[in-house]
């Protein structure tokens, strides 16, 4: 039988400030196969739970598009968001659900794969790189590494068009940093901080 673990999507304040990860007090990394034994126990299939979505600090442009959102969901019941028109929403709304999405992690020396059964790939990269300067992506770019039991992740080099959350796009030069940990035995926490400056005037958690 496949265990029944979840991934809580944290996002319940604003944060005050934006801090890119630093590797300050690292020691395991995942570097060796004997270094991943070390790490947290991820394995297993996880589904997504979700804490409720504070309002978020919007520009004109941002508080524009929600207007529009709002109205096309009155007049239609849905919006055309990437994942109605069968595409990737990219980071940070494709790795994060919905509720029905199932998620598996891969490790492996300096590397994290994450994995969805829509079919989204994400690798994490651990061995300490820098980003890179290629293209932009719908998955990002992302750098991490681990702070005790928790994965920290550098978020750079989305499409204009990844959605923050069903619908919402974040525009050019977004910038998140991702927070990954267990609560408990089961429960898999992703606390993200996202910065997007087209559509939000301040960092949102």
């Amino acid at each position: 039988m496949i265990p029944a673990r979840v991934i809580l999507a944290l996002g319940v304040v604003l944060a005050d400030a934006f801090h890119a990860p630093s590797f300050a007090g690292n020691t395991k990394q995942g570097a060796t196969w004997d270094e991943i034994k070390e790490l947290p126990d991820w394995n297993g299939v996880f589904t997504w739970i979700r804490n409720p979505r504070p309002p978020m600090p919007v520009t004109a442009r941002g508080q524009a598009q929600l207007d529009m959102i709002e109205r096309l969901r009155k007049v239609n019941g849905d919006i055309p968001s990437r994942a109605k028109r069968c595409m990737l929403e990219g980071w940070p709304a494709g790795p994060t659900g919905p509720e029905e999405y199932s998620e598996e992690f891969v490790f492996t020396p300096g590397q994290v794969t994450m994995t969805q059964s829509q079919g989204y790939v994400r690798r994490i990269f651990t061995d300490g790189r820098k980003h890179h300067a290629g293209p932009v992506s719908y998955q990002g770019d992302s750098v991490g590494h681990w702070e005790g039991d928790t994965l920290v992740v550098d978020v750079v080099g989305m499409h204009a068009e990844n959605e923050i959350y069903y619908g919402f796009v974040g525009g050019k030069n977004m910038h998140g940093v991702e927070r990954i940990h267990l609560t408990d035995a089961n429960t898999l926490a992703f606390d993200i901080t996202i910065d997007a400056p087209d559509v939000l005037t301040a960092s949102y958690r």
